[in-house]
């Protein structure tokens, strides 16, 4: 009777014992998620075991699905920062680009002033050549009244 008892008592005592073991190393984070119990039988000890594999059967598709979603994750993030330095440069580009246009246009600016400089001296020399001109007409013409007078 004794050994009978034992043997009832290891049968359920040693599947209670893997059982708690597995909890135990899922509890510390240091479990194989894909370690499954013995289910063989019709015991409540074997209807936990279902349920622990069930459970470490959920918490793999959990750990699946966040290890997708931080891969993705860390994909959308490379991108962005791609996209960002990217941004920076086309940024730095136009920046270059706004500079050469406006030492152009300043260099358009005093090109044009330059210019106007010159266009404002060549029309006083014209007067100025205007005047010499309308003044040796007047002392031609003086001349000749004088020179017809003499006759």
């Amino acid at each position: 009777m004794a050994a009978l008892v034992v043997l009832i008592v290891r049968s359920i005592v040693s599947p209670l014992r893997e059982t708690v073991h597995a909890m135990a190393n899922i509890a510390s984070g240091e479990s194989d998620l894909t370690r499954s119990l013995d289910t063989h039988g019709q015991d409540e000890v074997t209807e936990l075991a279902r349920h622990f594999n069930g459970f470490t059967a959920k918490l793999r598709g959990v750990v699946m699905q966040l290890q997708s979603s931080a891969a993705a994750l860390e994909q959308s993030s490379s991108e962005l920062g791609s996209n960002a330095n990217d941004a920076q440069e086309r940024s730095q580009q136009q920046s270059q680009q706004m500079e050469q246009v406006a030492a152009a246009i300043s260099q358009v600016t005093s090109a044009v002033q330059d210019v106007a400089r010159n266009a404002e001296h060549a029309a006083t020399e014209v007067r100025e050549a205007e005047a010499q001109a309308q003044q040796a007409r007047s002392t031609s013409t003086a001349a000749c009244s004088r020179s017809t007078s003499f006759r």
